[in-house]
């Protein structure tokens, strides 16, 4: 499963150091961060092949900039306001989100193999959010929700009873 992606490499080098760590008896820490689905969009084909036709996909039910928010709110100044165009970069980002999620299950398909699924704490998150033409941003260069949340979700094995528990605090990842 291992190409010339940037991503498929890196998931390579966990996979392997996770081998190499699992036959020891110390804990350890293994730290595995990927690219996407950051621009460009870079993957396999067959991660955009799974997505909805582009005439298919939705685009954001407000796409454009209100003439009260000032331009400095908007650091990405990116064109596609063309619906066919929002349609391509939402349909492209979704195939980089499951190219990274594929990516990501065989890292935790390799912790399950070693045995170590039950004993390790997963954290997952990401540095920052991403505006799909959300009030006409894109990317992540602005301050409203969508490029300003990240997901995280922690799991924690060894603590009996909080399996998929939400918490709606906010929190920081600093």
């Amino acid at each position: 499963p291992f190409g010339s992606f940037v991503d498929e490499r890196v998931t390579a080098l966990a996979v392997n150091y996770m081998r190499r760590l699992a036959t020891g008896t110390r804990p350890w820490l293994l730290t595995v961060g990927y690219h996407r689905p950051h621009n460009p969009y870079q993957y396999p084909r067959k991660y955009l092949d799974k997505q909805a036709a582009v005439a298919n996909v939705d685009v954001a039910a407000v796409r454009r900039r209100h003439p009260s928010q000032p331009l400095i709110a908007y650091a990405d100044r990116n064109a596609c306001t063309r619906v066919k165009c929002s349609r391509e970069q939402r349909r492209y980002y979704r195939g980089a989100v499951s190219f990274v999620d594929s990516m990501l299950g065989l890292v935790l398909n390799e912790l399950r193999r070693l045995k170590r699924d039950n004993t390790t704490l997963v954290a997952l998150h990401s540095d920052h959010g991403f505006s799909l033409g959300e009030n006409g941003a894109w990317e992540k260069r602005t301050m409203w929700d969508h490029a300003s949340r990240v997901p995280l979700f922690i799991r924690y094995p060894s603590i009996p009873g909080v399996a998929g528990v939400k918490i709606r605090v906010p929190v920081e990842l600093t």
